[in-house]
């Protein structure tokens, strides 16, 4: 859907708004994707736009906060905590848990146009 409204001020100024909404949804019915170790890889039946990516829950504060938790080798005060459903620590390369993120359906664009003459 569209809209817009234009005025003009004078014969040197004038302005134009205009904006544009959309809406979007779809599914993968079928992507030729290699079987996924973990149930909450697989991309089919999520929207189009969806990625997988890991969802941290923190920072590590300290050393001890580190050995606390499931972690990667390596892992250090500072680093981002993520969400590890196996309860396990973490390999070099073994992947933490992630989750679907999917990008909005609606779309809004909106445009502010100015025009100025400055020259006769």
């Amino acid at each position: 859907m569209d809209a817009g409204i234009r005025k003009r001020f004078s014969n040197d100024w004038s302005f134009a708004l205009s904006g544009n909404v959309g809406y979007s949804k779809n599914e993968l019915v079928f992507i030729d994707e290699v079987d996924p170790p973990v149930p909450w890889q697989q991309r089919t039946g999520y929207a189009y736009s969806t990625k997988l990516m890991y969802e941290a829950t923190g920072i590590f504060k300290d050393e001890a906060h580190v050995n606390s938790l499931p972690h990667w080798s390596g892992a250090g005060p500072g680093d981002i905590i993520f969400r590890n459903v196996r309860n396990e620590h973490l390999e070099p390369g073994q992947e933490p848990y992630t989750v679907m993120a999917n990008a909005g359906r609606f779309l809004l664009l909106m445009i502010l146009t100015q025009i100025l003459k400055v020259w006769g």
